[in-house]
């Protein structure tokens, strides 16, 4: 006698999943096809696939693929068994699989200047070595070419624009890359700064050449102008190097050491009791940069403050030699003036001389006096 085995068919919903749940795949994701029995209880299942590459699929629920490829593309169904149960074939789940597709421009710069070579590249990443034939959509050429480079000798404003690629491989054609949007503008004029803009006579100075919108690959070039005492520069970059306009002219200007003055009276000798002002003078535009001490016999007497004026109030101790310093707030450099002397003398009206001047004068009062009162007393009695 024989033997006879039957197998039962369970109802059980049958699913299949991707994860990540996207329509579409790029070559190299990691992606896991998952066979999912609703009703189906803890029990072990064991799993039968159906896929479009792989000649021995696994026989448990998640189909993993490490890194996905065109030929991973297709109808992906799978079924469960177990003991004499066999349930029915999962609806198809399609996968596709498309290269990524990239456009990036050499040199990668975020400006692009009239003149320059440059070079967009379209990039079909999981692509294989087959020959690919690509098609683009450019701002301006109505014949670009089918192959990966785009090269453009001589940037022009007409440029400017959005840029984008797809590859064609057989009977396969892929999505079309992001747009890469590339901005051309006129040759930039760099600015020139001098730092600080005004200069006391041996002072450093800080040129700085600037380009606007900048970017990297930029090179430098520095001119003095013998004549007229000023620097221009201008800036490069590129193969072959495209060059920038020439910076306009900057002279540094400088100004004169810091001098001392006195103002009126304007006399070279001076008495106690009179007052006089010291002033001390940069001749500087900007004159809150600096702040100013004054030395008297090469001592400080009055410390470092933002006043250039100082009053004294004169006596003869303040007989003296005297000297201004100017220091600079930001770069600390220190100018000082010439040395002047001042003179003070006592009161040039001696106190005894005053005295007997007065006394003087009051005795030649008295005598007036007595001989007035005599002449009148005679003229009364006459005997």
């Amino acid at each position: 006698p024989h033997c006879v085995f039957f197998m039962s068919t369970v109802s059980s919903r049958v699913t299949v999943t991707l994860q990540p749940n996207s329509s579409l795949i790029y070559s190299g994701e990691k992606i896991t096809v998952r066979c999912e029995i609703q009703g189906g209880g803890d029990t072990l299942w064991t799993y039968e696939w159906r896929t479009p590459s792989s000649n021995n699929p696994p026989s448990h629920s998640e189909y993993t693929i490490s890194k996905a490829a065109l030929s991973h593309s297709g109808d992906y169904s799978c079924r469960g068994s177990r003991d004499y149960y066999l349930t029915e074939w999962s609806r198809v789940m399609r996968l596709t699989v498309s290269c990524k597709v990239t456009v990036t421009l050499q040199p990668n710069w975020s400006v692009i200047y009239s003149g320059e070579k440059i070079t967009v590249r379209c990039e079909i990443q999981g692509g294989g070595d087959t020959e690919w034939t690509y098609e683009w959509s450019t701002p301006s050429s109505n014949n670009p070419p089918s192959h990966s480079e785009y090269t453009i000798s001589k940037a022009a404003l007409s440029h400017s624009g959005d840029y984008s690629c797809r590859g064609r491989r057989d009977y396969y054609l892929t999505e079309w890359s992001r747009v890469m949007r590339l901005t051309v503008s006129y040759k930039p004029r760099p600015v020139l700064t001098v730092s600080p803009s005004w200069l006391s006579p041996g002072a450093s100075v800080t040129l700085k050449c600037e380009v606007e919108l900048p970017s990297a690959g930029w090179r430098f070039y520095w001119y003095k102008a013998t004549h007229t005492a000023g620097y221009v520069c201008k800036a490069g970059r590129g193969d072959p190097v495209i060059y920038t306009e020439t910076s306009e002219l900057n002279r540094p200007c400088s100004s004169p050491a810091p001098v001392v003055s006195l103002q009126t009276p304007n006399w070279s000798t001076f008495f106690t009791g009179e007052s006089v002002t010291l002033i001390c003078d940069t001749q500087e535009r900007e004159e809150t940069d600096w702040e100013y001490q004054i030395k008297k016999d090469n001592w400080e007497f009055v410390q470092y403050n933002s006043y250039k004026r100082y009053t004294l109030h004169l006596w003869t101790g303040y007989s003296s030699e005297y000297q201004c310093f100017a220091r600079h707030r930001r770069t600390y450099e220190i100018k000082h003036s010439n040395i002047m002397s001042l003179i003070v003398s006592d009161s040039w009206f001696p106190v005894p001389l005053i005295v007997g001047l007065v006394c003087g004068l009051l005795l030649i009062v008295l005598l007036l006096l007595l001989f007035r009162y005599r002449k009148t007393k005679s003229e009364i009695f006459p005997f």
